[in-house]
């Protein structure tokens, strides 16, 4: 059988019923980790001008644009809500990219218009995930080829076109165009142009992780598909299949058949809101912290080595929240003054002078035996080898060595650690005990009936 009308069956047979308990129990956390990213993202300039923009251009007041009392069309909705969630880069990650940002949008905002039961969100989101997830690793480059042009989020517009298709009830004829219509839409891979050169300010593109026109695309595309249109039905297959159109040097085809194994359950959560490239450097400072009780007044330099990359994300002066995200010393300098994260870039802390000057002792040096090994993963951003070295003005030195960073299965985080995040995200904007309550009912997103009724709680008091 072809792989895209494998995708096609299997999403189109998926049911809730199929799905283990511990599948559903992750599904449901990354929801709720998504959507508080996103009530949160409303708060940050990036989602303020995007609100602004949206709301503008009008259309139908059919879902809600998260951590708001604004309505839009289920398609903009998408779009923004996407830009919410990633905006703080707090949202969960995997080797593909950021799944969670495109797939879940899509998803909730059709399932709030389309009054459907929790259950049908969860299994659509669990389509979403799955079918990321396998065209990522699919279409994944070589090392060689990565380090010409490589991508994030270019696949994701299969997984927004998955969970669309799953709530529109699309049989396999209709899927098939929905992911041939999706595909053409696919965001190129833009990784080599992420930001402008260091010696220009570095200014990282607003666009970044790429994830809100896959939203918007995937969900229009099964939208498209339900009316007739007519997309390639093998779109993933042959030489000339997806894999090309990405940019990518090989293409793996039993990722797309070997469907036995729910890949959602390899996807991480994020512990820090900053590039997941930037977690193990702040996994171990934070535990030199910890084991020495270290005051970051008393602390004269940091040092870190690992990989080529890291050394574009050296600028100690941050221009705006998307630049802080890509730059090591900020967030670095966040877990040592150990600063809420849910405040890492309110603008007192992005000018903060005591915060600057620490800032400006942080240098990022490059390590070759962290590069090899990063090469062996495949650039992984949940293996990342890195070594920070911890000097005190006393001239103290303290070492720490992280390859797997928090949040990954491997290196996990309890579910706890999960609440309290999410609550710390929403509470500003919600208010403790709706934020509580809400955290709450999507913890039970199952027994909802119609997963419009949590519209009232998504908006502020």
């Amino acid at each position: 059988m072809d792989a895209t009308r494998e995708i096609a069956e299997y999403i189109v047979n998926l049911s809730y019923d199929r799905l283990p308990s511990e599948v559903i129990d992750k599904t449901k956390l990354l929801i709720e980790d998504n959507t508080s990213c996103a009530i949160a993202g409303t708060m940050n300039s990036l989602g303020k001008t995007t609100i602004d923009l949206i709301m503008g251009l009008g259309g139908k007041t059919e879902s809600t644009i998260l951590g708001t009392v604004h309505r839009t069309s289920s398609v903009q909705a998408a779009f923004v809500n996407s830009v919410l969630a990633n905006s703080l880069d707090y949202d969960d990650v995997s080797p593909g990219g950021h799944p969670g940002s495109t797939v879940i949008p899509s998803a909730l905002a059709l399932a709030e218009s389309r009054r459907i039961p929790g259950k049908d969100l969860v299994t659509a989101v669990v389509a979403g995930y799955e079918v990321s997830e396998r065209v990522s690793l699919a279409c994944e480059p070589t090392v060689e080829r990565y380090k010409i042009v490589h991508g994030v989020g270019t696949p994701q517009v299969f997984g927004a076109v998955a969970a669309a298709g799953k709530i529109l009830g699309l049989e396999v004829d209709e899927m098939l165009n929905a992911l041939g219509i999706a595909a053409p839409w696919a965001s190129i891979p833009h990784a080599g142009k992420f930001g402008n050169p260091l010696e220009k300010g570095r200014q990282v593109s607003f666009v970044k992780d790429n994830v809100s026109r896959p939203a918007e695309a995937g969900l229009l595309a099964a939208m498209l598909a339900k009316k007739g249109w007519i997309g390639n039905k093998s779109i993933l297959d042959g030489g000339n299949g997806f894999w090309v159109m990405a940019s990518s040097d090989r293409f793996r085809p039993e990722f797309l058949s070997s469907l036995d194994k729910f890949r959602i359950l390899d996807v991480s959560f994020k512990p820090y809101p900053a590039c997941r490239w930037t977690h193990t450097s702040l996994d171990a400072l934070d535990e030199l912290i910890r084991e020495h009780k270290l005051d970051p007044r008393k602390i004269k330099k940091i040092t870190v080595a690992s990989v080529r990359a890291l050394e574009t994300f050296g600028n100690p002066k941050p221009a705006n929240l998307v630049d802080a995200e890509f730059s090591l010393p900020y967030p670095l300098t966040m877990v040592a003054y150990d600063v809420k994260k849910s405040r890492w870039y309110q603008e007192e802390n992005l000018s903060s002078q005591e915060y600057l000057r620490f800032s400006a002792e942080v240098e990022v040096t490059f390590d070759q035996k962290a590069q090899t090994k990063a090469e062996t993963h495949g650039f992984e951003p949940d293996f990342m080898p890195s070594t920070v070295h911890v000097v005190t003005t006393e001239d103290e030195l303290f070492s720490k060595y992280k390859e797997v960073p928090k949040g990954n299965p491997k290196n996990p985080v309890s579910k706890e650690e999960i609440h309290t995040k999410c609550l710390d995200l929403i509470t500003e904007i919600l208010g403790k005990d709706l934020g509580t309550r809400l955290l709450e009912k999507l913890k039970h997103l199952e027994q909802i009936e119609d997963v419009s009724s949590l519209s009232p709680m998504f908006q502020p008091n």
